[in-house]
Formats: C-alpha cells, structure tokens, sequence
C-alpha cells in the first residue's frame, strides 16, 4: 500500500512538472513578453510544486530577455526547492546581466551539488570567468568539463567562446565548426559563428549565419540585434537595409525595452534618414539608463544624428 502511494505521489509530480514545461514552452509563442506572462499564468496555479511554477515564469522571462525578472523567479524556485538545475539557470540569466561574478557562484553551487552528473556547469564557470578575463580560470574549468562529459558540443562552444574573447578568431572558428558537427541545429553556434565572421570584417558571412540563427530559434534576441545592427550600421552599402533594419529593431524593442535594442532601433531609424525619430529614440534610451558611459554614448550619437549623419561602425 506504501509503495502504491510513493508511486502515485511521483507520477503525480512528473505530471505536475510536464504541466508546468509545457505551459511555459506554448507561451513563448506570444508576440509579446506581457502576453506570454499572461498566458502561462492563466493556464497554470502554483501549488505544493510551486519551484515548478517559478522555473516555468522564469524560463519565459530568459526567452524574452526579461534576465532580472528571470533571476527572481529562479530564486522563488530555489526557495521551494535547492535543485542545481535552477542554479545553473540562474547563473545563465546573470551572465546576459554580466553579473559574472555572481554567476560563478551559482554555477559553483551546481558544481558542489552535483559536479559530476552536470560536467555543463564546468563549462558555463568557463564562460563566467572568461567574460571577467580570467582565461586561465577558464581553461582550468574546461579541462575538467571535458574530463568529465567529454568533448560535448556545450564544452566545444564554450571554447570557441574563449578564443572569440582572446580575439584568435581562427581557434574560435574551428571549435565551433567541430561543433557544428556535433550540433547542427544549434541557434547558439550559428551566433557565435555569426560574430566570428563580424570580427573578421566578414558581413556577408555574419548575415548568413545571424539569419540561420534566428530560423532555428526566433526567441534568439540577441542574432536579431545583431543582424538588425549590421544592417543598420555596415560600412559597406551593399549590406545595409534600412527597412529590414527597423522592422527587426521594431520587433526587439516590442518585446524588451533594453538599450540595447534602444540604440538599434535608433540607428535603423537614421539609416533610413528619419533622424528626428533617431534622436527620440535615444533620449528615451537616456532616460531608461543608469549607466553613465552608455548615456554619455547616446549623447555622442544624438550630435551625429542631428547633423544628419547615420552610424557607420564595423
């Protein structure tokens, strides 16, 4: 009779979590992150596995770069249940808030948890310490994430990630296309791709890649960016659209209002010559910001804008 119970409460459980995956996952097809919020609230009530709720809001919050809304929710998680997975997710949403050295910390605790079953947690400490410099941190971390799990496609980005930073973008490009091998469907390594082939001055590459990106994961925020400011910005006029520009940036700033996608939309709009929009833009992007540098650059841009001239930067 024990045993029929134990099995009903797991099987129970694992219901409950599909619930609460599956309502997340359908509510990334909202256009907009409010509506997606909305949606997944109204098909889902938090209960005696509310973890699972907060992870489900969170995972939405993380897919339309809502990052410190994503890590309060991960917390709630953590405070209902210390499993290492919502460490590691929590760990990713401060790296996009490069918080880095908060990051390190979770992805630590994962590692104390369960370092041995979760070798990605080696890996994405590689990534933390990386984005602070520390490449020697990093490489020390990926040496014992390939001991453990093998050259997985998460430790061959990961190290193309690395070399990226240290600009040797030759390494860069070829663990990421031993990676490919691994992964062919991977939103993320035609991203890291797509920025190798940038940085080598490389646009008609890096468009292809970016667009290959987004066809795999339309939530891949940061390849719109990216596309959208290559075509925003090229020196070279045959990879500019102005139109495509700011139908991307348009689509960014509707579903997050970061600075980011501020000064994209910005230089969309004074690709297309309507600098008096380009200015708004970016006074608004003045008034979102607390960071005094970015402010201080959307200044510089304004001067430019107001003579008439658009931003050309590889």
């Amino acid at each position: 009779m024990f045993l029929l119970i134990v099995l009903f409460a797991v099987s129970g459980c694992v219901k409950d979590t599909a619930a609460y995956l599956d309502a997340s996952k359908a509510a990334m097809n909202a256009p907009t992150h409010k509506e997606a919020v909305a949606q997944y609230e109204s098909g889902v009530t938090k209960s005696v596995h509310s973890h699972y709720y907060y992870e489900g809001l969170g995972d939405i919050h993380y897919a339309y770069g809502y990052y410190g809304e994503a890590v309060n929710d991960y917390t709630r998680a953590l405070r209902n249940d210390g499993r290492p997975e919502y460490n590691l997710k929590r760990g990713r949403a401060y790296m996009k808030l490069s918080f880095f050295r908060d990051a390190i910390i979770d992805f630590t605790s994962v590692i104390d948890l369960a370092g041995s079953k979760m070798p990605v947690a080696y890996v994405e400490r590689a990534k933390a310490y990386a984005a602070k410099g520390d490449y020697k941190e990093a490489m020390d971390d990926l040496d014992k994430a390939v001991s453990k799990g093998g050259e997985s496609a998460e430790f061959l980005i990961a190290m193309g990630e690395l070399y990226f930073k240290m600009g040797e973008y030759g390494n860069a490009k070829a663990y990421v296309q031993r990676a490919l091998m691994k992964d062919g469907e991977s939103s993320e390594l035609y991203l890291l791709r797509g920025k190798i082939f940038y940085k080598s001055k490389d646009a008609n590459q890096s468009i292809a890649d970016l667009k290959k990106a987004i066809e795999l994961d339309r939530s891949n925020l940061e390849a719109k960016r990216m596309l959208a400011w290559i075509y925003a910005t090229n020196p070279i006029s045959g990879y500019r659209n102005g139109a495509e520009a700011l139908n991307l940036a348009k689509s960014l700033f509707n579903m997050n209002q970061d600075v980011q996608c501020i000064e994209v939309l910005a230089a969309a709009y004074a690709e297309l010559g309507d600098f008096d929009n380009a200015v708004r833009t970016l006074e608004e992007g003045i008034r979102l910001s607390d960071d005094l540098v970015q402010q201080e650059d959307f200044r510089f841009d304004i001067k430019n804008y107001k003579k008439g001239e658009p931003l050309r930067i590889w």
